[in-house]
């Protein structure tokens, strides 16, 4: 009940000072990161200003989103990924047209290979997109998770 009696002395407090003018009130509502100062004319800042930078993103940044998830073994691994199953797809290529090239081939050693191979690179592919996709929603929810503890450590003042 303490609690909630200097919560209404405060509102009281409040709307009975209140000596601003309405454009004072707006100017105020405008630059949120100073307030007044027990009624004095100072103004205290809040809230220090942002930094801001100009120019490009650099590369540290994207390295803590491509590490925010697993870490940096786990971009090796879907690089590695990527890579054989690219290998397996051009050797595809190559086993199809290096073996239709000869003037006499077997047939069914042919479709096996190239079956093999194809599946092969298939079954990469497929772990590849699956990894991507898995390392973009551990990165989405580092990042989010971040964010919410920033907000919800945040100075009431500040809002």
């Amino acid at each position: 009940m303490g609690v909630y009696e200097n919560s209404m002395k405060l509102v009281r407090r409040l709307s009975s000072n209140s000596s601003r003018s309405e454009e004072q009130l707006q100017r105020g509502r405008s630059s949120d990161s100073f307030s007044r100062v027990n009624g004095n004319d100072k103004v205290a800042k809040l809230v220090d200003d942002e930094k801001r930078e100009a120019g490009r993103v650099g590369w540290d940044v994207y390295w803590k989103y491509l590490t925010s998830a697993y870490g940096a073994w786990f971009m090796f691994l879907i690089l590695a990924v990527q890579v054989v199953a690219q290998a397996l797809s051009l050797c595809t290529d190559f086993w199809l047209s290096h073996e239709t090239s000869l003037v006499s081939f077997n047939g069914g050693i042919l479709i096996l290979v190239y079956a093999l191979l194809s599946m092969g690179s298939w079954v990469l592919t497929f772990a590849r997109a699956f990894l991507t996709a898995l390392f973009s929603l551990k990165a989405a929810q580092a990042f989010y998770e971040r964010m919410l503890s920033s907000i919800f450590r945040s100075l009431m003042s500040f809002f």
